[in-house]
């Protein structure tokens, strides 16, 4: 029952995060196979391969998947799609992203994988420079801030 499906996983920026404020790229995923995942799952990793908070995102009521029906019945995922709109990551470090799509065999009653995917690290830096010190384009909003008399 298990077809082929092959996932392309791609991250786009901002790749790093300022002190405090967590670095929030978005995770665009390509499927290429007619196996309709039942969901998407994704996992920070440590550079051990020790795994840490799972990533919601895809499948919950604010970004369910878009599934497709086709005439047979079945449903299918388009070719790609974004599954987190948005990922948090606070703790400075280099990490991996691991995404795992399972579909369910409905005659076995059990999930069964048919894609995943490991990415390049993901360099997290603790940037305390740009943290403390604002960029020409906020000193400018907060003169139009303070001009406009909110402080």
């Amino acid at each position: 029952m298990s077809d082929e499906v092959r996932m392309y996983v791609e991250i786009q920026p901002p790749a790093v995060a300022q002190v405090g404020q967590p670095l929030r790229p978005r995770l665009t995923v390509s499927l290429d196979g007619s196996a309709a995942p039942a969901f998407i799952a994704a996992y920070l990793m440590d550079l051990d391969g020790e795994p840490s908070t799972q990533l919601q995102g895809g499948t919950d009521a604010a970004s369910p998947m878009p599934y497709e029906a086709t005439e047979d019945g079945a449903s299918t995922l388009p070719r790609q799609f974004t599954v987190f709109r948005s990922l948090s990551i606070l703790a400075a470090g280099k990490y991996r992203l691991f995404v795992d799509a399972q579909a369910y065999d409905a005659d076995a009653q059990m999930y069964y994988r048919v894609a995943s995917v490991t990415t390049d690290i993901i360099d997290v830096r603790n940037r305390e420079v740009a943290a403390t010190k604002p960029t020409p384009a906020q000193k400018a909003l907060l003169k139009d801030l303070q001009y406009a008399g909110f402080f």
